[in-house]
């Protein structure tokens, strides 16, 4: 339980700082992402010309609140990437297959092992520290 409210005191902390950075009440984050829109790239400084930047694609209106931050993740999380869904049940059922299409090039349909690897890492040490017992100073 302790774990829980440890979290949630540090994503609270979290939230202040990023308000902090965004100017107070927010309404700085918003002022210069439509600063950004309607001027120069955030990222390569070139003239934007709309919603996107021509020189280097990133997205002209660049959101910077904590509670944009929280819909990515819960966007990355939920509506999992359509190359996942179609790697992770080959990776499980016809592991020769996935490795062949990927040898043989046809690597677009399918997530980078790389990219894989790391996400299930971060599964694997995610479902450990949620489930492994915890240990007192005086118990060892």
């Amino acid at each position: 339980m302790s774990i829980q409210v440890e979290a949630a005191g540090e994503m609270l902390a979290g939230a202040a700082v990023a308000q902090e950075i965004a100017g107070g009440n927010g309404a700085g984050a918003e002022a210069d992402a439509s600063k950004h829109a309607h001027g120069a790239c955030a990222n390569c400084a070139a003239p934007l010309q709309g919603a996107f930047c021509h020189r280097c694609g990133q997205a002209a209106h660049v959101h910077r609140s904590l509670a944009h931050l929280v819909e990515e993740f819960l966007h990355g999380i939920l509506h999992f990437e359509t190359k996942a869904w179609r790697t992770l049940p080959m990776l499980m059922l016809r592991p020769g297959k996935l490795t062949r299409e990927y040898i043989d090039g046809r690597r677009v349909r399918y997530v980078s092992p790389l990219a894989l690897l790391l996400f299930l890492l971060f599964v694997m040490f995610l479902v450990f520290s949620l489930t492994s017992p915890t240990v007192t100073v005086g118990e060892v």
